[in-house]
């Protein structure tokens, strides 16, 4: 069948006609000419068009294409992202330059074409293959597609949509039952090639060709084909991202998005099971408190969640095509779940990996450490802009013919047409500073239409007025005013709760985070507030700071002194330069206080083992061999101890583990200061190491040693053989947190 359709349409040139799907979302965004973010987000949105977009080297984008081979392998993605961002950009502030400067980059792409359709960035013996240098070329031609169709949507040409026909019937010629595998022209098992499952319907949905369609469902099928990455099948068998493929987050989460897209045209259900599998493991095993995932590009099957930057956090590709299959599933669904991990992100990780002024992006954005902002043209700066540009079509949508649903409660404008009439609206908010909105009409009224909000927990409980009615809203979700008839002048005030909230992690009660409003916060480390000590959260107190951004006062514990500091939205954080971190110690557990710390060797990472975060470590590398490592607390009196803890800090291809081999780590007290050190145990459950062989330890592993009586020390040490890895020349250990706990 799908051989016969492929025959049947190619016989003759036909006219594009546009298609609808067969599911009608239950949310649909607004046109981007229709609705516009003001305030915070919308100066970030205004810096995303004005710093980057802009600006951005068009002449090295264009250059895979007009001089081929491309010199990196994926460099030809990049003009398609712009494209795509731009687009919306461009319609979102009706910007003549921005439109000019697409104008002439789709022009210089179409020119490049070749005759067979081709639109990639290899040369003939190098295409469609999985080659050294060239093995993205499918994965580049799908970022052109969708760079393509985007600015066709947006300015109505026919010529890209045509070039798109030609590029996507080339892959049709070449890939598909009888033909190639798609899996051979793809990297991560496959992945990155079917991921071009996304245009190929957004082709079909343009044209309404369905040998488009039909190639869709092909790609779907190929990821069973042997050696595939299963997606669908996998994540129905056992409803993990981790262990679906090779883990790789950025390109399985592409597919979702495209089986989304597939799922909207063809309304086949047992195509979106495996989506809201994913949805509910990444939610509940991979997500950070920020809105992103993925450690070294891949997920990482739940449990403690790294934050440091050596885990290489949150790639921000990941990020935007996460916040993308949340769009898609709130849309399809309506669920107010959806809304809400769309603003997690936007007001956390997506926001943190641009620089405020929108000049830079971050690779990768870590819950600590300094931001790595970079101007140059990479994947992440690629996809950042696009994740930006996203935003305002995420804040309001409408439902049916006569309802408008506010997602974001942020500042925005536009219009919308609401039962047959053309209604404008504006949301007045000062959100994240502060709870109060306004939300105002005006346009074609009177009118009569429904009303959404979406309020998350922390917002709760929220108070409402409209019409001269006042409730009290204490569950999280969609808050609905029936419709009824707005006059002009009419508004609704909504006041949601704008303060701390404290967020706990499940797998490491140690540590803590602060929440203003949607907003993860973060403190900024001033060389007056030194990296090295354990910075503790008792209450969720706070308060906000005068001034134009958000700066909210703590107060809290740095190695048991109280002090009140000053913390910022994550987003925010680091764009001075300076370190921060997110976060903090639990003040609830006993950790003794701390006057100095001190290892046998110093090494070559700059870390903590007393700051209460596990994912600062330092290491004893001095590239010698030693017959014994120690890290020591020195206290600043006597303590009494119930117990005493260790915290692995990362295994090298070298070593940086204890060789357990001939006695598991010991853990010593010193009775008085001076005095010689005594073993009082060791840690039994640490596991059977090799100086080779690490037995699968994790970064972050903690061991404790229950004492049977309290011990009184004035200092507590680890103490273990360094192991060698694969350089036995050497040796050495790492700690990432010792503790002594007098409970």
């Amino acid at each position: 069948m799908f051989a016969m359709l492929l025959i049947l349409a190619a016989g003759a040139p036909q006219q594009p006609t546009a298609v609808a799907d067969a599911v009608a979302p239950v949310l649909r965004p607004l046109p981007a000419t229709d609705v516009h973010l003001d305030g915070w987000f919308g100066a970030r949105v205004l810096g995303n068009r004005s710093g980057w977009l802009l600006h951005a080297d068009l002449p090295s984008r264009l250059e895979p294409f007009v001089h081929r081979p491309a010199r990196q392998a994926w460099a030809g993605e990049h003009l398609g992202k712009w494209l795509a961002a731009a687009a919306l950009a461009a319609a979102d502030a009706d910007d003549a330059q921005l439109q000019h400067r697409m104008d002439d980059a789709v022009a210089a792409l179409l020119a490049t074409q070749e005759d067979d359709g081709y639109l990639g960035a290899y040369l003939p013996a190098q295409r469609f293959q999985l080659l050294d240098g060239a093995d993205w070329d499918v994965w580049t031609i799908k970022y052109v597609l969708l760079g393509l169709l985007a600015y066709h949507r947006q300015s109505g040409e026919q010529a890209p949509l045509l070039a798109c026909r030609r590029a996507a019937d080339q892959l049709l010629a070449t890939f598909g039952p009888g033909k190639r595998s798609i899996l051979a022209a793809g990297t991560h098992l496959g992945m990155a090639a079917t991921s071009v499952l996304e245009p190929m319907v957004q082709l079909w949905r343009a044209t309404g060709e369905r040998r488009y369609l039909e190639f869709a469902r092909y790609l779907v099928l190929a990821w069973d084909e042997p050696g595939g990455p299963g997606i669908a099948s996998a994540l129905r068998r056992h409803g993990s991202v981790a262990r679906t493929a090779n883990g790789k987050a950025y390109e399985m989460l592409s597919n979702l998005v495209g089986l989304c897209e597939l799922y909207r045209a063809t309304g086949e259900a047992g195509l979106l099971a495996p989506v809201l599998a994913a949805f509910d493991d990444v939610v509940q095993n991979e997500l950070l408190p920020s809105g992103s995932m993925s450690s070294h590009e891949h997920f990482v099957g739940g449990g403690r969640l790294p934050s440091a930057p050596g885990a290489n956090l949150a790639e921000t590709c990941v990020t935007v095509t996460w916040l993308q299959l949340d769009a898609q599933l709130l849309q399809i669904t309506g669920e107010q779940r959806f809304g809400a991990e769309i603003e997690r992100s936007a007001s956390n990780h997506l926001l943190a990996a641009q620089q405020p002024d929108g000049s830079a992006f971050c690779y990768y954005t870590a819950l600590s450490g300094r931001k790595p902002y970079d101007r140059g043209i990479t994947c992440c700066s690629s996809s950042g802009p696009r994740g930006l540009a996203m935003l305002p079509q995420q804040a309001v949508f409408t439902s049916g013919a006569a309802e408008l649903a506010v997602n974001l409660l942020a500042a925005a404008h536009g219009s919308a047409v609401l039962d047959g009439h053309r209604v404008s609206f504006a949301v007045r908010s000062e959100l994240p500073r502060h709870g109060l909105l306004r939300l105002e009409f005006g346009g074609e009224l009177p009118a009569t239409f429904a009303l959404r909000l979406r309020l998350s927990d922390w917002a709760l409980p929220a108070t409402l007025r409209c019409g001269g009615e006042q409730r009290t809203v204490t569950a999280a979700g969609w808050c609905t005013i029936p419709a009824r008839a707005w006059s002009p002048g009419e508004s609704l005030q909504l006041l949601v709760r704008c303060g701390p909230t404290v967020v706990a992690d499940a797998h490491d009660p140690d540590r803590l985070a602060l929440q203003w409003g949607p907003c993860l916060l973060a403190l900024p480390l001033a060389p007056d507030l030194r990296t090295a000590e354990r910075v503790s959260l008792r209450a969720p107190n706070g308060k906000l700071l005068g001034g134009d951004a958000v700066k909210i006062a703590v107060e809290l514990d740095r190695d048991g002194s109280s002090e009140v500091v000053t913390m910022v939205p994550f987003a925010d954080a680091g764009a001075d330069g300076m370190p921060f971190r997110v976060w903090l110690a639990n003040a609830a557990i006993p950790v003794a206080r701390v006057r100095a710390s001190a290892q046998s060797r110093n090494g070559n990472v700059d870390g903590s083992i007393r700051d209460g975060d596990r994912d600062s470590f330092t290491v004893t590398w001095d590239g010698k061999a030693a017959a014994e490592d120690w890290y020591e607390l020195q206290l600043p009196a006597p303590v009494a101890l119930q117990r005493l803890s260790y915290a692995h800090g990362h295994c090298f291809h070298d070593g940086g583990w204890f060789d357990a081999s001939k006695g598991k780590p010991k853990l010593q007290v010193q009775d008085r200061a001076g005095a010689a050190w005594r073993t009082v145990g060791a840690l039994r459950n640490y596991p059977n190491t090799t100086a080779t062989d690490h037995r699968g330890l994790r970064d972050g592993d903690v061991f404790v040693l229950e004492l049977p009586e309290p011990v009184t020390a004035v200092a507590v040490r680890v103490v273990g053989v360094p192991a060698c890895g694969d350089a036995p020349q050497q040796a050495f250990s790492s700690c990432a947190e010792l503790q002594a706990l007098q409970r």
